[in-house]
Formats: C-alpha cells, structure tokens, sequence
C-alpha cells in the first residue's frame, strides 16, 4: 500500500508525518514501526524536536518511508501490513507538466491508495494570486487522482487543514475555502471514494489530530488485508472439513494443530476488525466538534 501526502512547501507535511510517527510509535493500540533502522532514528529525531516547537526545514528532495502498521493489546503484537508513505517536496507542484518532476509526482498518484492534500489554514485570507494558483493545481491533481477510484479500487482522501489556530472563522466563505467545501460535495458524489477534511494544530504544546487522519488514510489498506487473510484461514477450515473418511478417522484419535490454528486465527481477526470499527467510531466521536468532515 501507498499513502501521499501532497502540499505546497512549508505547509506541514513533514512536521505532520513526524508528529504521526511520534504520536504512533507508542507500542499500543493501532501503531507503527519504520522497517528501516536509518529511518526511525532520523523520525525520532525529527518528532522530539516538533515537540520542543522546532520545525523541520522545507524539504527539496521527496522522501519515502516504509512503516509496519500493527496492533498491540496486552503485550501482544500482532502484524497487519507493511507501506509506503511518501512525503513528496512542495515545489513540485510547481513544475510544468512536461517536466520529469511531475512524471515522477503523476506516476505516484496513480499508485496511491490514500491521498493526504495539505493546505496552510493561514492561506484562506490570502489575497495573492500565486496562492490561488496553487489550489488549482492542488485541485487538478486531486482530480487525477480521484479519477482512478472505482468498484475494484476504492481510494481514501483527506484535505488536511494545517495551523488550524490561524483559520479565519469565515474560512468557508472565503474564494479558497467556498471553492474547496463545493469541490468535497462534488467528490462526495463517488461512491469509490472515503473522503475527509480534517484540521491539524502542531506545535510544543499540542499535538492535535495526527491519528484520525492517519487511520483514514489506511481504511482500504486494513480491510484489503483483513479480507486476504480471513479467505486464507477460510479456506484452510474447509480443506479440513473436507477431508477424506481416513482423515476424520485419524482426527478422532490426534488433535489437528493447524485447523485449531485456522479456528484461532479467524476468531483473531474478527476481534481486530471490531477494535479498529470501535477506534474509528470514538475517534469520530471525540472529534465531533469541528475536528473534521466526512464526504
């Protein structure tokens, strides 16, 4: 599985993803790992300094990680998938579309299984044509993207609202802000597609909303797994239950080890498929007020 993350330069998509990893490192719950040893010792160097209220600087190179999404309860680990999460440059989205740069960015976005669109909640007020500019072509490649999601491929999407503190209480009435809330009803209208605007304030003190933008993201990732691995152990149950006259004889006299594994693995599965429901449900609910918008 692939997640984007897709913003103009200094917007927060680094201080973001260093907040999520630092936020779900935590060996509980739903969590992650970084597979690479480099990799998690630049992250947790990144997420002590957003803590401290130190930002990482604007990135001029795409940088791509490999986590492990896993569930933890009771010192129990249990391991659901590996991904790939890419926190691409800002400045790409400049480039021209013949430009290699934006092959490279075209080529993810029809790899992508989640898409996180990042927008600086300051930049709502703005008045600047440049940063018009911008949300066009944010919404251009948000539509490409969009495009792919069908019955056999359903994609997930968050427009995420960073330094939501500087959100002018009118944001909605904004040019920006009107034209992305008809953009999300218009989307919404694709049956294939999960999709979010959610608000994010990282700073020293606070660490707000990295997890519920994170599960969203991984929604068809778990339930693509879940489901390959319910038929695996499914068909495993059956192979026993057909079994030949000489099996079901030998079976009165010796305990099947793997079809009690099978047994156990499906119970297994069923449990972390209602943790992650009941996750979502009380993420939802704790950020009722405000914190984010399905469509």
């Amino acid at each position: 599985m692939k997640v984007l993350m897709l913003g103009d330069a200094q917007v927060g998509k680094t201080t973001y993803m260093a907040s999520m990893y630092g936020f779900m490192a935590d060996d509980n719950g739903f969590n992650i790992a970084a597979t690479r040893d480099e990799d998690r010792s630049a992250l947790d160097r990144l997420a002590r300094r957003v803590r401290c209220g130190e930002y990482p600087a604007r990135s001029e190179f795409r940088s791509e990680y490999n986590f492990e999404f896993r569930y933890t309860q009771d010192g129990e680990r249990y391991s659901l998938f590996n991904f790939d999460w890419l926190d691409y440059r800002g400045g790409a989205l400049g480039q021209r579309t013949d430009d290699p740069v934006a092959a490279d960015l075209q080529r993810y976005l029809n790899e992508a299984q989640a898409l996180i669109v990042f927008w600086d909640g300051s930049r709502f007020a703005a008045s600047d044509s440049q940063i018009h500019r911008q949300w066009l072509r944010i919404k251009q490649l948000t539509l490409a993207y969009v495009d792919r999601a069908n019955e056999n491929n359903p994609l997930a999407l968050t427009f995420l609202l960073t330094k939501s503190s500087l959100l002018p209480d009118d944001w909605t009435e904004t040019r920006i802000g009107a034209d992305l809330c008809n953009f999300a009803n218009i989307l919404g209208e694709n049956q294939n597609l999960y999709g979010m605007i959610a608000y994010s304030e990282i700073n020293a003190n606070s660490i707000g909303n990295v997890y519920y933008p994170f599960l969203h993201s991984m929604r068809f990732g778990f339930r693509d797994e879940l489901t390959r691995r319910l038929k695996s152990c499914e068909r495993d149950v059956a192979a026993y239950k057909s079994r030949s006259f000489w099996g079901d004889l030998k079976a009165l006299f010796t305990e099947d080890v793997e079809f009690n594994r099978a047994q156990a693995s499906i119970e297994r599965l069923k449990q972390l498929n209602a943790f992650w429901e009941s996750t979502l449900e009380t993420l939802k609910e704790k950020n009722k007020s405000g914190g984010y918008v399905l469509f």
